[in-house]
């Protein structure tokens, strides 16, 4: 079998996975005033991954862009307004994907002797 000629070879696939809580959260207390764009974010962050490829000899193939998932979990009682945008906006952009989790209520432990929900300590 043959190497396959760089005219055929693919480029570096980059889908990006973003847990939006803890990406918003550390953007928030690394600079309070920057916004992130969601548009540009995923082509962004694949741009960068290529550089830091070939930067370390790992590849100097081209680098192609295949989406962006945006998991973010929301209160309903609390969160319409970013759930609304999240769908409204953030997953209109091309090649974003929005997944949306309702939080749930926390249960209380169970006792591991007779498995009864502990209440209080």
């Amino acid at each position: 079998m043959t190497d396959p000629s760089p005219a055929t070879t693919p480029g570096l696939r980059v889908r990006i996975f973003i847990d939006f809580w803890n990406l918003s959260i550390n953007v928030r207390n690394w600079r309070n005033d920057l916004s992130l764009d969601y548009s540009k974010l995923g082509p962004w962050l694949t741009a960068r991954a290529g550089e830091v490829a070939a930067q370390t000899g790992q590849s100097t193939a081209p680098v192609v862009y295949e989406g962006m998932h945006v998991y973010l979990s929301y209160d309903p009682m609390k969160d319409a307004k970013l759930r609304g945008w999240a769908l409204s906006v953030v997953d209109r952009f091309p090649g974003v994907q929005v997944v949306l989790m309702e939080r749930k209520p926390k249960h209380a432990p169970n006792c591991p002797a007779c498995r009864k929900s502990i209440d209080t300590c």
